[in-house]
């Protein structure tokens, strides 16, 4: 991430141009506050992390939703750094507007440009962004993002102010071990309404240190879980010959959602089958940006897609041990301490119309014995 401070140094201010008022704008909330600590997106954890820093550098730091700001507060002497996705994004008239953009936001983007609108609203609202910071490699990005506007997010210097984050405390979580039923002829209905627990998520992660079992963090989203589903197939498959991990996925969603995702694409997740591992644990939003970069810290490993980007970005910058990130088609990259472990995803044709069409169809499983070893080696 040298490249990332760089451009810390010189971009992220020049992206905010004379500003005096720095608005932070996450994913609107149906009841909590505009300022809420929660988060319901994974971008959001950058927002946190940018708050410290902005702060260190004299701004005045507001969070807001910029969909009902008062016209009176449009002006040039204010930017607005955007974290919420891309569809849910709203610019600001006469503000320097800076987008987070991740493999998520990259994803509709692709999708407008597959269904022949060429200027479709996402991409009309990324046109208006005078900056965007990119969580994604820059050979995933070939034309969908404006090269003179297009630059990487700061990670590395970001997390110096995580610190400050790790102090806060928080509720505990809602949590679900995988134990479902996601195929399409489940008549009686059974497991449709499992038993959740609740726990602070620190406590999880002691158990799991107290009983040496060495924790997997992934994150996912309704939009990115069935893109995770290879991934965790093979470490399914891993504690059924004995292995001791704990996979934890942070899900930005409720219950509900986790739902129905699965019924949303039951072949690209787990084939229609009742998945049963219970070394696999589903934990539901809202977070706090210190649970999870406390997690993260105390993780062995971590497991991102190519459609996120976030959470490999995090791991890279605080010297995660072990990351992984699953593409499409159960090709996968992985590293440890450093050294990388595969190569396997072709980063230009994520995106590609191609590539995304399969995504709605049933994986391709030939790679899952190569990605099953992988996670062993990580562990």
């Amino acid at each position: 991430m040298q490249a990332g401070s760089a451009v810390m140094t010189a971009g992220f201010p020049d992206g905010f141009g004379a500003a005096r008022r720095v608005v932070l704008a996450g994913q609107p909330r149906p009841h909590a506050g505009a300022g809420s600590a929660e988060l319901l997106h994974p971008k959001e954890i950058l927002l946190a992390l940018a708050r410290g820093w902005l702060e260190a550098s004299g701004m005045e730091v507001v969070a807001c939703n910029p969909h009902f700001m008062p016209i009176a507060e449009w002006s040039g002497d204010l930017s607005v750094l955007h974290a919420s996705t891309l569809d849910l994004a709203c610019p600001v008239p006469l503000a320097h507007n800076l987008m987070v953009a991740d493999g998520e936001d990259l994803v509709g983007l692709a999708e407008e440009r597959r269904a022949g609108e060429l200027f479709g609203l996402r991409r009309q609202r990324l046109t208006l962004m005078d900056r965007v910071l990119s969580l994604m490699p820059p050979e995933a990005c070939a034309e969908l993002l404006p090269e003179d506007r297009a630059v990487p997010v700061p990670v590395t210097l970001l997390l110096e102010h995580a610190a400050r984050l790790e102090t806060q405390s928080a509720g505990p979580v809602r949590w679900l071990s995988c134990d479902l039923e996601t195929g399409p002829y489940n008549f009686l209905h059974l497991k449709r309404d499992p038993k959740l627990g609740t726990s602070h998520v620190p406590v999880l992660f002691q158990t799991s240190a107290r009983g040496g079992r060495p924790a997997l963090v992934a994150f996912a989203t309704p939009g990115t879980l069935g893109d995770l589903g290879p991934a965790l197939r093979a470490f399914a498959a891993l504690t059924a010959e004995g292995g001791q991990a704990l996979l934890f996925v942070f899900f930005f969603g409720s219950p509900e959602e986790l739902a129905a995702s699965l019924a949303e694409r039951p072949h690209a997740t787990f084939f229609g089958d009742n998945f049963c591992c219970p070394g696999i644990r589903f934990l539901f939003a809202p977070f706090v940006a210190g649970d999870l970069l406390k997690a993260l810290r105390s993780a062995a490993g971590t497991i991102d897609t190519c459609y996120g980007g976030l959470l490999d970005a995090l791991a890279r910058g605080l010297g995660v041990r072990s990351r992984m990130i699953a593409g499409p088609d159960g090709s996968f990259d992985a590293w440890r301490d450093g050294q990388p472990l595969a190569t396997g995803i072709a980063w230009p044709s994520v995106l590609e119309p191609a590539t995304l069409a399969r995504r709605q169809h049933k994986a391709n499983r030939a790679g899952d014995r190569e990605l099953a070893a992988a996670l062993a080696r990580m562990l």
